[in-house]
């Protein structure tokens, strides 16, 4: 199941970019793969993500407890 998610960051990609791969091992240990994440061409406090997901499950956001620093 690949998601495709819009998010408005307060403090730019490269936080979110970070808090990402540090908890890039917890996010595929529930079923969860980054395909793509990228900041607006003109705008760095908004991106796109596309992720993939084992199953509909694995998205609940009842089991992601990923900080959000971001």
């Amino acid at each position: 199941m690949i998601v495709m998610l819009t998010q408005d960051l307060s403090k730019g990609f490269a936080p979110w970019k970070e808090m990402y791969l540090e908890n890039k091992d917890q996010l595929n240990s529930l079923g969860g793969k980054l395909i793509f994440a990228v900041p607006h061409k003109d705008h760095n406090n908004k991106m796109m993500v596309l992720m993939e997901f084992d199953s509909p499950e694995s998205v609940s956001y009842t089991h992601l407890t990923l900080p959000t620093k971001a």
